[in-house]
C-alpha cells in the first residue's frame, strides 16, 4: 500500500495519482503539457521528457516494506 493510503504504490499511482507527489507532478506535467498532453504515455516520459522525469523520480519517497 502506498504511503497516503488510497492505493497500491505502483509506476502508474505514483506517476499520475499520489496525491503525496502532487507539487513535483504539477512540475512534471507543466513541462510536458508545452508539447504533448497529459497523461502521457511512460515510454515517452522516459524519452521525450527525461530531465523531468528525472527531477520527478528523485524527489519521490517509495514504501520499502
Amino acid at each position: 500500500m502506498c504511503p497516503c493510503d488510497q492505493d497500491e504504490q505502483t509506476v502508474e499511482h505514483i506517476l499520475y495519482k499520489c496525491k503525496h507527489h502532487e507539487q513535483d507532478r504539477d512540475r512534471l506535467k507543466a513541462a510536458v503539457i508545452r508539447a504533448d498532453g497529459w497523461p502521457v504515455r511512460k515510454d515517452i516520459l522516459g524519452i521525450k521528457y527525461y530531465k523531468y522525469l528525472k527531477e520527478f523520480t528523485n524527489n519521490i519517497q517509495l514504501n520499502n516494506e
